[in-house]
């Protein structure tokens, strides 16, 4: 059960973390890219006054949606695992593929022979 959780506790924090390295590239590559290749950003595409700067600036409403939307669906679904975990349930569906995927991409795994730590 404590590796369960342990488990979880990663997978959570790997999530948010991969999250939030995308949204600061993302977002403050806008201004970063006006700042260093105003050239490029100013270049018109297909229509009359639409810049790559406008197309870049408008990319981050959806972005910004899409984003939310994958958080709430995977924070719903670690949730849903963390409860069943206070039941007393095992979880076998979920976390028994994850602790199994964990340990055999554990780098000491292929160390021990197969063995994982």
């Amino acid at each position: 059960m404590e590796e369960q959780i342990r488990i979880l506790m990663e997978r959570k924090k790997k999530f948010l973390i991969n999250s939030l390295i995308f949204l600061f590239v993302f977002y403050f590559g806008l201004p970063f890219s006006l700042t260093f290749f105003p050239e490029w950003m100013n270049r018109s595409i297909y229509f009359n006054g639409l810049t790559w700067g406008w197309i870049f600036a408008f990319a981050q409403i959806p972005m910004t949606w899409i984003l939310g939307s994958v958080y709430a669906h995977k924070a719903n679904d670690l949730d849903r695992l963390q409860e069943e975990m206070k039941q007393g349930g095992e979880c076998e569906s979920y976390l028994f593929y994850v602790f199994h995927l964990y340990h055999c991409m554990h780098p000491h795994y292929y160390i021990l022979g197969g063995k994982a730590k």
